[in-house]
């Protein structure tokens, strides 16, 4: 499974030794449980993408309990939701 594949399902298995429910994040985030369901199977076809993307990766990050900036790094680098190029004006 390369990094891209297994981006989501990692975060799965960090989250569920943890005990924290997909409910949690949705009450700490004030996102939508689909979405992070989504995230955790790699599907974000109903993803925002740009800055919204990566900060929603950020704050699920934090409700887990890991690094928000290198989880945000491994995202953009996985899929085009969180390009950080700069968009034209």
């Amino acid at each position: 499974m390369g990094e891209r594949e297994a981006f989501g399902p990692n975060l799965r298995r960090i989250r569920i030794p943890r005990g924290i429910s997909v409910d949690e994040i949705t009450a700490a985030t004030n996102v939508s449980a689909a979405l992070w369901e989504g995230l955790e199977r790699n599907d974000l076809a109903r993803w925002p993408t740009g800055i919204y993307a990566r900060s929603y990766v950020r704050s699920y990050a934090k409700a887990i309990g890991v690094d928000p900036e290198s989880t945000v790094d491994e995202f953009c680098r996985c899929f085009p939701q969180g390009d950080r190029r700069a968009e034209l004006v």
